[in-house]
């Protein structure tokens, strides 16, 4: 399933590719996934994900016509009312099991993970900054190199004013540092 996101998102990279050779095979195989409902998708639509079922091109409505959430869906009586007008619905498609974002991408990790994040914030699994950095490999990159470099920043400080209180060290400054390294390299040069 990854090599199919990556080759769709070269090709849309790609701008035009209706003469591509290349295409073809990549949205037929994506086509297959939708129609065996390996692939579902979902909108956010006035502050909530709706659920847009792309295999039978249908946007899930309740019994009132409004418009339904995957939560509201893993309900069996409001899935059957919605899905009841809709000719040859598989009913094994519920939407009982379902994610907003695959922890499965951090390997052993992801279920505790997963687990964990329930239990102290419920519905973190609707957050788009979350899905953007599990699925940017990039952005999570650099968001880590950020806090990595505050929290060591953090940890320089605290070591420094420890070894300063506490061990009485007194560390040259930056700037006598630099001032010291003038003068040695005017002095070298006179």
């Amino acid at each position: 399933m990854q090599s199919l996101k990556t080759s769709i998102e070269r090709l849309a990279a790609l701008g035009e590719v209706e003469h591509n050779p290349e295409a073809r095979p990549a949205f037929l195989e994506f086509r297959e996934a939708l129609t065996q409902g390996k692939i579902r998708a979902a909108e956010k639509i006035d502050g909530r994900w709706i659920v847009v079922d792309p295999v039978y091109r249908t946007v899930l409505r309740g019994s009132d016509g409004g418009l339904l959430t995957r939560e509201q869906l893993s309900d069996p009586a409001v899935f059957s009312a919605a899905t009841r007008g809709i000719r040859d619905y598989n009913s094994q498609d519920n939407y009982q099991l379902t994610a907003h974002v695959r922890m499965g991408r951090l390997g052993l990790i992801g279920l505790p993970l997963r687990n964990g994040l329930n239990r102290v914030l419920p519905g973190w699994e609707d957050s788009t900054a979350l899905s953007l950095l599990m699925e940017r490999e990039s952005l999570a990159t650099m968001v880590f190199a950020l806090v990595s470099v505050f929290l060591l920043g953090f940890l320089r400080v605290g070591l420094r004013w420890y070894g300063e209180r506490r061990l009485g060290i007194q560390p040259l400054r930056i700037r006598q540092q630099v001032r010291r390294a003038f003068h040695a390299f005017v002095d070298a040069s006179g």
